[in-house]
């Protein structure tokens, strides 16, 4: 915004001719070329006063600073338009991450559930026996693997998406390095397998997946 300090004298010495002085004046760049038309138009006005009477070139510098002090109004208003706008949109920004990572503190919580969940229907799997007569474990197993399902068919409607990182670059933003395997056909610095199960919630990692990275032997 312009800083504008503007004085309007009548001076003795040259019989009444009105000047306007505009002092301290540091435009926004983006107004630049405005603020040296404005001068020009200045310029102009005070070449027309000497040609004038005096009363009518006095109400001739009087209009133009009225018009030049509307045009600042109307510069602040528009930059206070800006900044209500700018206000607006973050308060949007904010409203819409609250909606979408507001259960992000649940979600951590859940992929623990779902953790527990996941060994117990392998652990189950390993114990079934094909020939096993007693079909009890198997039925167990199978419910097991839809409650599973169902649970992580909730997560991804929710946007909570477990990470599938085996065969991918390692990345610290998404991974935590627990250990290193030797690079059996694989590049080093691969994701070679995974401990733990990392999350991301619409797109933002909540939990990062524990995984091995794959390193060349020392042999």
């Amino acid at each position: 915004m312009w800083q504008v300090k503007i004085e309007f004298e009548i001076l003795q010495k040259t019989p009444l001719l009105p000047r306007l002085f505009l002092r301290n004046v540091t435009p926004h760049p983006n107004t630049q070329g405005v603020c040296e038309k404005w001068g020009e138009v200045i310029d102009s006005t005070l070449s027309q006063c000497h040609r004038c009477p005096v009363g009518e070139s006095i109400l001739v510098s009087l209009l133009w600073l009225s018009t030049l002090e509307n045009f600042y109004t109307h510069e602040r208003y528009r930059k206070a338009l800006a900044d209500s706008e700018n206000v607006r949109r973050r308060t949007q920004k904010f409203v819409e991450d609250a909606k979408l990572f507001g259960i992000q503190s649940f979600c951590k919580d859940l992929v623990e559930v779902a953790d527990i969940l996941e060994k117990t229907t392998e652990s189950t799997e390993r114990e079934t026996e094909p020939s096993d007569p007693k079909p009890t474990l198997k039925k167990i197993y199978e419910g097991l693997s839809l409650i599973e399902a169902k649970l992580q068919s909730v997560f991804a409607k929710h946007g909570l998406q477990k990470m599938n990182p085996v065969g991918g670059k390692y990345d610290p933003y998404d991974h935590e390095i627990v250990c290193h395997v030797p690079a059996e056909g694989m590049q080093p610095g691969t994701v070679a397998l995974v401990t733990q199960d990392g999350y991301k919630l619409h797109g933002r990692t909540i939990r990062h997946a524990h995984v091995g990275v794959a390193v060349e032997s020392q042999e």
